[in-house]
């Protein structure tokens, strides 16, 4: 039971980087803030038993670390083999059709980062947010669900206030 609502306590913390990473239109600004709420949520995770979940997260720290450092794209082959390793760790700690769900969302999100697009950026945000949610609900990170709505609503702002 205090494992629940610390877990908690994490998301709300998670959540706090989220809306941040969300309103921000600086690439560097949303890796920073996207590695520290990855590590909040990893242990929110691992605190509710959602292993691939917290895996994940730790991994896209490692991602946000090495693209930062970045200047250009990360080579095709880089990322190929980042997502082979995203796939391994997920059949390491596969428990169910859910354990997938962080997979692909950090797939895909790394994909958009690698365009170093930030509008693109934002629209994989939002779809991540939206699949987020379905593990969350599953895993009963309930905090963790209402920040992706919110990190929905404040991605769509900043969408708007990106110009073409």
């Amino acid at each position: 039971m205090y494992e629940i609502i610390i877990a908690q306590v994490f998301a709300i913390l998670a959540g706090i980087f989220y809306l941040l990473e969300d309103q921000s239109n600086d690439n560097k600004k949303i890796l920073i803030y996207n590695g520290i709420s990855n590590l909040f949520i990893a242990i929110e995770y691992f605190l509710l038993g959602a292993f691939t979940g917290g895996i994940c997260n730790l991994v896209a720290i490692l991602r946000n670390i090495y693209i930062h450092n970045s200047k250009e794209k990360v080579h095709i082959v880089v990322l190929i083999s980042y997502f082979l390793f995203l796939i391994a760790v997920n059949f390491s700690s596969f428990n169910s059709w859910i354990s997938v769900l962080p997979v692909l969302l950090v797939m895909m999100y790394t994909a958009a980062i690698n365009t170093k697009k930030v509008k693109l950026i934002k629209y994989a945000v939002i779809v991540a947010y939206a699949l987020e949610i379905i593990y969350d609900i599953y895993y009963m990170a309930y905090i963790s669900v209402v920040i992706c709505i919110a990190g929905i609503i404040t991605a769509i702002i900043a969408l708007k206030k990106i110009k073409e």
